[in-house]
């Protein structure tokens, strides 16, 4: 065994020692938090941090919001056709309505004129 003949020598190597295990944890530390800010690997695949996935799931209901607002518009614009389409509807049946009765005007008219030029003929 080694036979330290000085305290001095004694208080260095403890404190080598000390520097040596105090590295050795500082750069385990280090390259810990390196590798969680680089992402986590599991099976050799980088997982992204959790900010980035948290923000990427911002941008994807900010999107996803986007649509549904856009859907809702849409829809609504759809609605609105719908409801001009069906009063364009109702005007065109009165209309074919209001023809109906002309053309029956116009057959008695027709009809009258008839009687008369036959009356006229005699």
């Amino acid at each position: 065994m080694l036979k330290i003949k000085d305290c001095s020598e004694h208080t260095a190597l403890v404190v080598a020692l000390a520097a040596i295990i105090l590295s050795l944890l500082c750069g385990s530390c280090y390259n810990a938090c390196k590798q969680r800010r680089a992402g986590v690997c599991t099976d050799g695949v980088a997982v992204p941090p959790v900010d980035e996935q948290l923000e990427r799931a911002r941008k994807n209901q900010q999107e996803l919001t986007k649509r549904v607002s856009d859907a809702e518009g849409t829809a609504k614009d759809i609605a609105g056709a719908v409801r001009d389409a069906d009063k364009a509807a109702g005007n065109l049946e009165s209309q074919l309505r209001d023809a109906g009765e002309i053309i029956a005007e116009c057959k008695q008219i027709l009809a009258r004129v008839q009687i008369r030029d036959a009356k006229k003929a005699e």
